[in-house]
């Protein structure tokens, strides 16, 4: 995103870190912060990055203003946020559910249960209720497992073991989350099928189908460049992110007991 704007335009940056912060109190409290930033700095343009922006700020305090809004990072659905407005387009971050269910009937034909195992995190429970959704309609019973510390979280993945697979989330707003501690246990702890869906916690799961985050930031920023030079929000439709990237974590596969397709192995980069 910078490199696109940074010759075109002046930027200036706020961070909410409500994913550190989960209260409303906290996030509501960010969002008058960053009005009286708008407010004094009068922008052009506003890209609300993340699902909070748009709940907590957009929402109650910008739709259909005069300001332009171009939102990135939104988890799945526009639904809750009411999208798009008269002043605001932007790009949904579509988990590539479609080729993790493929990747889940290639190895376990059979696969009746599984679970997903995130930070107890607004974004996290939306994901899940969205995979929960499909996975059903495959018949696939999925279980949701929000915790907050790197102890519950071991724990989880310990219970987790029992069922067909376990889709690992994203940690963030596990305030203890001990990156090497949790790569550790995982080494000792994989007996069932891991998947992801970002490309940093490949090292922990067997199989990743990520997005490519940095789709989002080039989309919001050509946007932006757009309407700086007159195009309206409405004139750009709200679309999702169309390209994916597969990683496959042979140590951890051959832990497992699974065997890895050649059609993966010849599709997907190995991570070690």
């Amino acid at each position: 995103m910078v490199p696109i704007l940074r010759d075109n335009c002046q930027i200036q940056y706020f961070f909410m870190d409500t994913k550190r912060n989960k209260s409303e109190k906290f996030a509501q409290l960010k969002a008058q912060q960053v009005l009286k930033l708008i407010n004094e700095y009068q922008p052009d343009v506003l890209i609300a990055a993340d699902d909070n922006a748009s709940r907590f700020l957009v929402m109650p305090y910008l739709k259909n203003a005069n300001l332009p809004v171009v939102f990135c990072g939104i988890n799945n659905s526009t639904q809750p946020y009411g999208y798009p407005y008269q002043n605001a387009t932007g790009m949904v971050e579509i988990t590539p559910v479609s080729p993790l269910l493929i990747v889940i009937q290639k190895f376990l034909p059979n696969a009746n249960s599984g679970v997903f195992l995130s930070a107890d995190v607004l974004s996290q429970r939306r994901m899940y209720t969205r995979l929960k959704e499909i996975f059903s309609k495959n018949n696939i019973l999925l279980e949701g497992h929000f915790v907050s510390s790197q102890d519950a979280w071991e724990k989880a993945w310990g219970d987790a073991q029992q069922s067909d697979f376990i889709f690992i989330g994203n940690p963030a707003g596990i305030n203890t989350w001990d990156k090497s501690r949790n790569r550790r246990f995982i080494k000792k702890h994989s007996n069932t099928l891991t998947l992801t869906a970002w490309e940093w916690a490949a090292p922990n799961a067997m199989i990743t189908i990520t997005k490519i985050p940095e789709e989002q930031g080039e989309w919001a920023a050509k946007v932006t460049l757009a309407i700086l030079k007159g195009m309206s929000p409405q004139q750009i439709p709200v679309v999702a992110n169309r390209r994916w990237k597969m990683f496959f974590n042979r140590e951890l596969l051959l832990q497992g007991g699974f065997s890895l397709p050649i059609e993966i192995s010849h599709n997907a980069q190995e991570v070690k």
